[in-house]
């Protein structure tokens, strides 16, 4: 590579950002090569394309980014893509006044790290009468629920 001056002969470089933390759009999300570029000494700016664009469940995935110049040199990359799953409150319930409840927290799909730290604020018109916790933060070890905020 390199070694006629004459000639094309030096692939593309491709400019990402590895890894890639973006939060899930839903149950499954679709990625863009928005943050990914390529360019080439001779051709300037090239296409940069993929076959992975999803949509994809939130976690840890590996996206191979290929850039080819005029010339037909082509540039592979890797990206580590990290899909943050989205955060879902159980429905509303009702519970009567003087009895305990817990609300559950479920994660829209696998997180790409563990543990997940949650922070919460009950807020409103609640009170420390209420709820034993106005405000803290969850923690899910491991899986897609854990539960929170007994109140009293």
């Amino acid at each position: 590579m390199g070694k006629d001056i004459n000639q094309d002969d030096n692939p593309p470089v491709i400019s990402l950002t590895s890894p890639r933390v973006i939060t899930a759009s839903g149950r499954l999300t679709r990625i863009s090569g928005a943050e990914v570029s390529a360019t080439d000494a001779k051709d300037g700016e090239v296409a940069v394309t993929t076959e992975t664009t999803g949509p994809l469940p939130s976690g840890t995935h590996v996206v191979t980014w290929r850039a080819v110049d005029a010339t037909g040199n082509v540039a592979t990359q890797d990206q580590i893509l990290k899909i943050l799953p989205l955060v879902a409150l159980q429905p509303n319930q009702i519970i009567a006044e003087g009895n305990q409840a817990a609300i559950t927290l479920q994660l829209s799909g696998p997180a790409p790290d563990y543990p997940v730290t949650i922070e919460y604020s009950v807020s409103g018109d609640a009170t420390a009468d209420d709820y034993a916790q106005l405000d803290g933060l969850i923690v899910i070890p491991a899986g897609k629920t854990s539960s929170c905020c007994s109140r009293r």
